[in-house]
């Protein structure tokens, strides 16, 4: 059960800042290899392994938290909607895209959506200063659509092939990101009914290992027949850059009200900006590089401003 202090506070932001460096990593692999290799066959295989497992051991060491789940099944329900379209999604953007600005999107569409449904919380907890927030908000909106018209001129590295495929990938990585906002909602409804992070993991997974079998069998985001088998040294490091996420969002939820949250993760795009020219697997972009200080000057000045005021 979620108690809300400045203790807990800190240590969400910590697991908050544990996610962005990871699923930074992760998107900068992903972004590599996804565009051989079917993002559906890999997936299914990490989070029937991962699933499976936990569902296992809750069933041996925990068999009440069945329960809990079974009591909360309209958020359970909910959380693995929202799990499918946000993972579905991203695979599908990371592939089109330049990573860094598919976690752009990704990110900002979450603090976004977060602010605009917590609008009415946030505002019953504390006094916001309105001029802070809309200056950072502005910020990040003429960032994130900075990197759209980046995209569609061709300044970017996008590793898209065509003008459609820079356009699907846009619209998929906004909607992973709406999706995990009310992902991160739905969690935060079951850690406070008392829903173990681990637990919640395993069960929200079974609806997305549904849909990628039906994907795989269907042929959809086949790279052909070489592509179709994903290695093996592909998903032994595939799978804690995917897992290990997922456990710090976890937490981070389990200690932080998601507002706090959404606006430590829009901080990811910097790092993932970073780990992209080291790897070098994309060339470096001017425009996507000025879109990325516009966007990150409003998530600064938001993340300054969260940090000041209880929540």
């Amino acid at each position: 059960m979620k108690s809300i202090s400045e203790k807990n506070i800190l240590l969400g932001a910590l697991w908050s800042f544990g996610f962005i460096t990871l699923e930074s990593l992760q998107t900068v692999f992903l972004g590599s290899k996804l565009r051989h290799e079917s993002s559906f066959l890999l997936s299914f295989t990490i989070f029937s392994i991962l699933s499976a497992g936990i569902i296992v051991w809750t069933w041996l060491k925990h068999p009440g938290q069945f329960l809990i789940a079974r009591k909360n099944l309209k958020y359970l329900i909910l959380a693995n909607i929202t799990t499918t379209c946000s993972w579905g999604f991203y695979l599908l953007s990371v592939g089109k895209l330049e990573p860094v600005i598919t976690l752009t999107l990704f990110s900002g569409a979450i603090y976004l959506t977060t602010l605009f449904t917590e609008s009415d919380k946030t505002k019953q907890s504390h006094s916001i200063n309105k001029y802070l927030t809309r200056i950072s908000t502005l910020c990040m909106i003429f960032g994130l659509l900075w990197l759209i018209v980046t995209t569609l001129s061709g300044f970017s590295s996008s590793t898209g092939s065509n003008h459609r495929e820079h356009i699907l990938g846009i619209i998929f990585a906004i909607m992973s990101g709406v999706s995990l906002s009310f992902m991160i909602s739905s969690c935060d409804k079951l850690d406070r009914a008392g829903l173990h992070p681990t637990t919640q993991i395993g069960l929200r997974l079974p609806l997305y290992i549904i849909v990628s079998l039906l994907a795989i069998w269907m042929g959809f985001d086949s790279k052909g027949k070489t592509a179709d088998m994903a290695s093996v040294w592909t998903i032994l490091i595939a799978f804690p850059l995917v897992v290990l996420p997922m456990f710090t969002l976890q937490k981070a939820i389990e200690k932080s009200p998601p507002i706090t949250i959404a606006s430590i993760l829009a901080m990811a795009p910097l790092l993932t900006f970073l780990l992209q020219m080291i790897a070098k697997d994309f060339p470096f972009s001017d425009a996507t590089l000025v879109g990325l200080i516009i966007y990150c000057l409003g998530t600064v000045i938001e993340l300054r401003y969260r940090t000041t005021i209880k929540t």
